[in-house]
């Protein structure tokens, strides 16, 4: 096993064990968990990962960006199909 993927492993391990005793966690405890799971990069909320495959800021800004592209998307493609399947959905 490689050393990024022994890495990856006992992340998700130290996580777990974490939620396991959920009885025994306070408020403290539940807030250091859900603000580990982010960090700040350039002023902007990202997903602290240690693989680092999701580069794309995790923030309300980037919602925005997200439903703007969808829409504008939608308008160019005159709906949710490009291909004729209006047909084939009515049979």
């Amino acid at each position: 096993m490689s050393d990024s993927n022994k890495e990856k492993k006992d992340s998700k391990r130290s996580i777990v064990s974490r939620y396991k005793n959920h009885d025994e966690l306070d408020i403290n405890d539940v807030s250091s968990i859900l603000l580990d799971q982010y960090k700040i990069i350039g002023g902007r909320k990202s997903l602290n990962t240690h693989e680092g495959t999701y580069v794309i800021p995790s923030d309300e800004l980037e919602l925005r960006r997200l439903e703007v592209a969808h829409v504008l998307n939608r308008y160019a493609w005159k709906g949710n199909f490009s291909a004729p399947v209006e047909e084939k959905l009515k049979t």
